[in-house]
């Protein structure tokens, strides 16, 4: 392993808790459509219209909904605008994707240099892949997005790298926060962030550099399809070594639970356009 990607591996933290808006089950939009989203859904449940699967960050699995405040933010942002804009009855379900995400510190000591992180992220693709085939087959009409944060979000780029071409047709978004695999090139992602860049003012993309784990191009299939969020001085996303002290306190404070209900209107706007 590389020492790009050994201190890249100690770079990628857990988020820190945030204020949380904890997601109501059952709600109603504004012109009383209702909005029904099941926390706990399962493929043994009756098939919504959209089901979402959040993968964990590093050391997340045991918070908030097993993802974590980022995702979670992403989860409300898709509920609320489903309720401020809904004119038609919708349904959705969320999946916290069971992989072990372990810590950064756990990860290093199980393997060096961050070996077992680097597992987990297989473990992860491999089960998401197969739990999209699952929903595929099982749900034919329901659509599937996917979200991830830090290590979660490499789960979920790998994953849409490597996505068969019979099970594509059903996703209809893909959300990634703080994604060490992000490609600032890449013209198959859309990029967002919270901070102006002063070295690219005027320019339209403050992303100027690869993710930690160096950039993976994506696959047409995701064209209009994939959202990157990535705050600049995070170094997990956007590396870079003078940026790797303050990437713990950008990685982990409050940056990505604003930019996931955006996120998540994204998804939400999506989905009502195909019902």
């Amino acid at each position: 392993m590389s020492r790009h990607l050994r201190i890249a591996a100690i770079a990628v933290a857990a988020a820190v808790l945030g204020a949380i808006t904890v997601v109501v089950a059952v709600t109603a939009s504004q012109d009383d459509a209702a909005i029904v989203v099941q926390l706990d859904w399962t493929i043994d449940d009756a098939c919504p219209d959209a089901v979402l699967i959040g993968a964990a960050g590093s050391g997340q699995r045991d918070d908030i909904l097993g993802v974590g405040p980022q995702v979670e933010s992403a989860l409300s942002g898709f509920t609320s605008q489903l309720n401020e804009t809904a004119s038609v009855s919708v349904s959705a379900g969320f999946v916290a994707l069971d992989y072990r995400a372990p810590g950064i510190i756990e990860g290093a000591l199980e393997g060096f240099g961050g070996n077992a992180i680097f597992d987990s992220i297989t473990e992860g693709r491999e089960t998401l892949i197969s739990l999209v085939g699952t929903i595929d087959q099982r749900c034919q009409d329901t659509i599937v997005y996917l979200i991830g944060f830090s290590q979660g979000a490499s789960v979920v780029h790998t994953a849409a790298v490597e996505m068969p071409g019979e099970v594509q047709d059903s996703i209809g978004g893909v959300v990634v926060l703080a994604n060490p695999y992000r490609d600032a090139d890449d013209p198959y992602a859309q990029h967002f962030t919270t901070e102006p860049d002063p070295e690219q003012s005027g320019t339209p993309s403050p992303h100027t550099r690869d993710g930690s784990l160096t950039g993976l191009p994506l696959p047409d299939w995701v064209d209009g399809l994939f959202y990157s969020a990535c705050a600049l001085r995070d170094s997990v996303c956007n590396f870079a070594f003078r940026d790797l002290l303050a990437t713990e306190g950008v990685h982990g404070d409050e940056t990505y639970n604003g930019l996931g209900p955006e996120m998540g209107a994204i998804l939400a706007d999506d989905l009502l356009e195909r019902l």
